[in-house]
């Protein structure tokens, strides 16, 4: 079993998102890359839906995965997971909290985060409001 070790931050933004994490050696944040080896570290506040399944996906590939395999697209996630409303997808209702825990839980799994309840001691999550 992995040792809680990791502390995240997670800036939630109406277009885009980050994850940060404490380096203890150096007492900073360091922005976390949205793919090994590469620079960037923002990805689209959006995520992807396999039709009739309960697959989901978000970060780069997200939209193209969406489109190419007729999935459902949500580029609103800001404005849902901010609000109170119930978001229906495919005849199912879907709370504001769920929507925004789906998203994490995805968005966790893309920077290789599969078992936040065995990696993570703590995580701060940042929005504008």
């Amino acid at each position: 079993m992995e040792q809680k070790n990791l502390i995240l931050g997670f800036d939630f933004g109406e277009k885009y998102s980050q994850f940060c994490c404490y380096d203890r050696g150096t007492h900073t944040a360091v922005s976390i890359p949205v793919k090994e080896g590469e620079e960037a570290v923002e990805f689209p506040t959006a995520i992807a839906k396999k039709r009739n399944e309960e697959t989901w996906k978000t970060g780069p590939d997200a939209e193209k995965s969406a489109h190419a395999e007729n999935g459902i697209w949500l580029d609103n996630l800001y404005e849902i997971c901010m609000g109170s409303r119930i978001c229906q997808i495919e005849n199912r209702d879907y709370t504001p909290g769920e929507v925004l825990g789906t998203f994490l839980r995805e968005a966790l799994k893309m920077i290789g985060i599969e078992r936040p309840d065995q990696q993570i001691q703590a995580m701060m999550i940042t929005t504008a409001i």
